[in-house]
């Protein structure tokens, strides 16, 4: 069975809090883009799981996998006592603030529920990775939390993102860390929550207002100096354009696929970045 694992930005982030663990809390708004990797499931009889790997951007195998990883509890939880064989074909990059290892493993989920015809629970599939459970939602989502409180987004026009990978992989707890230092001592007055307007939005059936920000940019602009550089750049062609996540993807959005195509053969030109023209789901 074959399925496609749909990469995301985020077009809003704000770190509003900590919790008792210590895990940061958000409000961000995630959005599905038509970049993917590519999953293909095959039952087998005997106990074991089985994951290969080919495409641009090579994960490790067996259990640090996070397929793997999801497979193990799944046949555990669910006592499921047949073996599974999974081709990935990875196209989404590796520490770049797309989601790539949580979409590959809401698709593991997916799976089950085709195959086996069982449910899960939304804090099962939270203990998997903060990103999962809007996997398993999709399309546009406002998310609280850690991420695991969604709100569906219902209401939007669907846009062109010029999406930029400038080889570098980000490892998202060093950026955590380097902002927990920066503002250990000082505090910012974080934006004010979308959750009233996202309703209002939802309930009169009107496009949702609100600002593209990621309050993480900073510091991994200070860590990253190249990843600037790459914003100026969209700012040059006069384009909103925004870190996704932790990064280090650098997304450019407009209406206008023309526009699109000559600022990607632009980077492609002069840069040796990773560059896509994608679509919003």
């Amino acid at each position: 069975m074959k399925y496609k694992a749909f990469a995301k930005i985020n077009l809003y982030l704000e770190i509003v809090g900590t919790n008792k663990n210590g895990y940061h809390l958000l409000e961000t708004i995630f959005q599905e883009i038509s970049l993917f990797d590519e999953l293909d499931f095959e039952i087998i009889n005997d106990d074991k799981i089985n994951i290969s790997v080919s495409g641009d951007y090579p994960v490790p195998l067996g259990e640090n996998n996070l397929i793997y990883k999801t497979i193990d509890l799944m046949k555990k939880n669910f006592k499921i006592n047949k073996g599974i064989n999974v081709k990935l074909k990875k196209n989404i990059p590796l520490g770049a603030g797309l989601g790539g290892g949580s979409s590959d493993a809401a698709t593991s989920i997916k799976f089950f529920q085709d195959y086996f015809n069982i449910e899960i629970k939304p804090d099962f599939t939270a203990s998997l990775g903060a990103d999962v459970p809007f996997f398993l939602e999709g399309k546009r989502c406002f998310a609280a939390g850690i991420g695991e409180n969604l709100l569906p987004i219902k209401n939007y026009n669907k846009k062109y993102i010029i999406l930029v990978y400038p080889n570098i992989n980000v490892n998202t707890t060093v950026i955590y860390k380097k902002f927990d230092e920066v503002y250990k001592n000082s505090l910012y007055i974080s934006k004010k929550s979308l959750t009233d307007k996202i309703k209002k939005s939802n309930l009169l059936k009107t496009d949702l207002d609100f600002e593209y920000f990621n309050r993480l940019e900073e510091i991994a602009f200070f860590l990253f100096p190249e990843l600037k550089i790459v914003k100026n750049r969209f700012k040059f062609f006069k384009l909103d354009s925004l870190m996704s996540g932790s990064g280090s993807s650098i997304f450019g959005i407009t209406d206008d696929l023309e526009k699109a195509n000559f600022i990607k053969k632009d980077f492609l030109t002069n840069t040796n970045y990773c560059v896509w023209v994608l679509e919003e789901i």
